[in-house]
């Protein structure tokens, strides 16, 4: 019970500095719905997706619940005007997004290591109590 209340008090001060980064740090942005997949490799839909349609760049953002839950690192395509979510279809209006950054056409099939190195650098925000006490592995 006291180890359980120790890791929630310690997950939720990590949690909260993620968010908190994401705040600062990256434009909100509004996002489209495409198709609905609810794919959890929402990287390989929004790749399959620019490929079919010729897009020079997918984006590279976090979303998350409005205002309240850990920010999930996610994929979104760029049609040159508009950002489209291919992977969540109409519940994009569930979720905040805020820009990360341009993955170029370069770098499509990458995006697999781009996803493990983002969730590492936000794995690295934890303080050593952080890491080994709560959960930042989500």
């Amino acid at each position: 019970m006291l180890l359980s209340k120790i890791s929630d008090y310690f997950t939720k001060k990590w949690e909260q500095k993620v968010r908190d980064h994401c705040d600062s740090q990256y434009e909100r942005i509004q996002v489209k719905p495409g198709d609905l997949h609810l794919y959890w490799k929402c990287h390989y839909v929004a790749t399959h997706y620019a490929i079919e349609n010729d897009h020079e760049k997918l984006a590279l953002v976090t979303q998350r619940e409005k205002q309240h839950t850990l920010p999930v690192i996610h994929f979104v395509n760029f049609d040159g005007k508009d950002f489209i979510d291919n992977s969540m279809g109409h519940w994009v209006n569930s979720y905040e997004y805020r820009f990360v950054r341009w993955v170029p056409k370069e770098e499509f099939y990458d995006t697999v290591y781009i996803l493990g190195d983002t969730k590492k650098f936000f794995q690295k925000m934890a303080t050593f109590f952080q890491r080994r006490f709560g959960d930042t592995e989500n």
